[in-house]
């Protein structure tokens, strides 16, 4: 039986995830998941506090990659 009372899934303040890695430089790179914004880091931690930020502060929607990622904002 479904609850109807259940809240759902948290998302950030705009809707997006953010994607956390490195880029094939060893660069921590930060973007969204539409590639609408993003950067470049000097650290993880400063890669997740800028995720974690622009989520406000809702860590589900920060996603640590494995893969290499790279910032293509090229389409913009």
């Amino acid at each position: 039986m479904a609850n109807l009372n259940a809240e759902p899934p948290s998302t950030s303040s705009n809707g997006l995830r953010y994607l956390v890695g490195q880029n094939r430089h060893g660069q921590w790179v930060v973007r969204d998941t539409r590639g609408l914004s993003g950067g470049l880091f000097i650290s993880q931690r400063e890669a997740k506090r800028y995720a974690l930020l622009e989520t406000g502060n809702h860590p589900e929607n920060v996603i640590l990659v494995s893969d290499p990622i790279d910032l293509d904002f090229a389409g913009l």
